[in-house]
C-alpha cells in the first residue's frame, strides 16, 4: 500500500498592508525562507533576556514585501517601520496565520511550568 501526501490545500489568500503611504501585498502562506524568518522571530518572543526580536520582525517584513512586491524602495520602506508598526502588524498577521490554521498556539515548557504551580 503506498502512501499519498495531497498538496493540493495551499492557502492562496493574499493580504494589503500599508507601511507609510504606500499599500503592499503579502501572501496568508509564506514561502520557506520568510516562514523560517518568522519562527526565528517567535523565538526570540519567548527569550525575555533580548530585544532582538525587533530586528528579527523587520527583517521578516522587509523579506516578504521585498519577495512579493515588484520595485519596492527599501529604505523607504524600512523607515516607515517603526516599533509599534512592527509590532501591530506581526500581532495581527500571527493571528491571520493561527486563525488560517497555518500557526499553532504552543505553550512554552517555562509556562507550562508557570501556570502548573
Amino acid at each position: 500500500m503506498s502512501k499519498q501526501i495531497d498538496l493540493t490545500g495551499f492557502i492562496t489568500e493574499d493580504i494589503e498592508v500599508v507601511f507609510g503611504d504606500k499599500t503592499y501585498t503579502l501572501p496568508l502562506d509564506p514561502d520557506v525562507e520568510s516562514y523560517i524568518e518568522l519562527v526565528n522571530y517567535i523565538q526570540l518572543c519567548l527569550t525575555p533576556e533580548t530585544n532582538e526580536y525587533i530586528k528579527a520582525a523587520k527583517k521578516f517584513i522587509v523579506g516578504m514585501v521585498e519577495l512579493n512586491n515588484e520595485s519596492i524602495d527599501k529604505k523607504k520602506l524600512e523607515k516607515s517601520l517603526g516599533i509599534n508598526a512592527i509590532g501591530d502588524f506581526m500581532v495581527k498577521y500571527i493571528d491571520i496565520l493561527m486563525e488560517k490554521g497555518l500557526l499553532k498556539k504552543a505553550v512554552t515548557p517555562q509556562k507550562a511550568e508557570t501556570m502548573s504551580q
